[in-house]
Parts: structure tokens; sequence; C-alpha cells
């Protein structure tokens, strides 16, 4: 790909409708990832972002991989790709979480059972300390929904 081509584009057909942009590279964390079965793209997808302390990122990590493992255990119906920001992005978050819908229905927040399945594999006092080690991990999260236009998408 002539990527300077590309930016010459970008920036004659764009640049003027464009304050500022920045470019940030993430990295699949394939450990702490329930991937779908079809890489086929769905009309919506949740997107969380969370920004962590500084020197955070590795409890962070370890804090995610025991909810992962509580997910996987106890094979919840839900998939997600985990991704760590890996170069730029100065207000991008540090982890990034999409997770691929269907429908709008499929948005429905199901808070209360994943409080009941961090019990479950965890305990009581086991889940309490993992949300309170990730709230204090953290210094902000986002949630976003994403809307496929495929009027405007290049998917190979």
């Amino acid at each position: 790909m002539d990527t300077a081509s590309d930016q010459a584009d970008a920036e004659s057909n764009t640049g003027e409708y464009t304050e500022s942009y920045q470019v940030a590279i993430y990295n699949v964390l394939t450990n702490l990832t329930k991937p779908r079965d079809t890489r086929e793209f769905t009309p919506y997808a949740s997107v969380i972002g969370w920004w962590v302390k500084p020197g955070a990122e590795r409890e962070f990590t370890a804090i995610f991989k025991l909810l992962h493992e509580a997910v996987v255990k106890a094979d919840v119906p839900i998939n997600y790709t985990m991704y760590a920001l890996e170069s730029g992005g100065k207000d991008a978050a540090n982890f990034v979480m999409g997770i691929p819908r269907d429908n709008w229905a499929a948005m429905s927040p199901a808070r209360r059972g994943f409080i009941n399945l961090l019990d479950k594999t965890y305990g009581r006092n086991g889940a309490e300390l993992i949300f309170k080690r990730f709230s204090n991990a953290m210094t902000s999260v986002s949630n976003e929904i994403y809307v496929l236009r495929p009027d405007l998408s290049y998917t190979p």
C-alpha cells in the first residue's frame, strides 16, 4: 500500500474538516480474548476503554485475566477482543475491549449476572477484592457503541 498517496488523499479530502488527529497503535491480547467463530463484522459493537494509572498496567492485566478466566470457565455466551495500547495515542485508552453485537437487544446490560459469575467463581470476598483492585488500577472508563457503515467500509 502506498501510504504517502493515502496520506495526501486523506489530507485533501478531510483536512479542512479535521482540527487535529492522533495515531494510536493497539496490540491484540490473545490470552485475554474470547473470539467469535467467524471473522464477519457484526452490525454493532460495544467498545469499552480503560485509562489505567501510570505503573498499574500489570495489575490491570492480572485482574482482567481473572475476569477472563471466570467467563471462560462458566462458558458465558459472549465474545470479545482485548487490546493494549502499544504506541501513540496521547489521550487514548490504555486498554480497549471490543464486543461484537448482532442487534440493539444484544447490548442489554448483564451487570448483575457478571457479579454473580464472579461470586460463583471466586466467592463473595474474592469478587469484592477483584472489583476493588480493578477500580484502584484505573483512572477512568468509557463506553461507546460503534455502528457498521458498509457504505463507508472496505472489508476484504
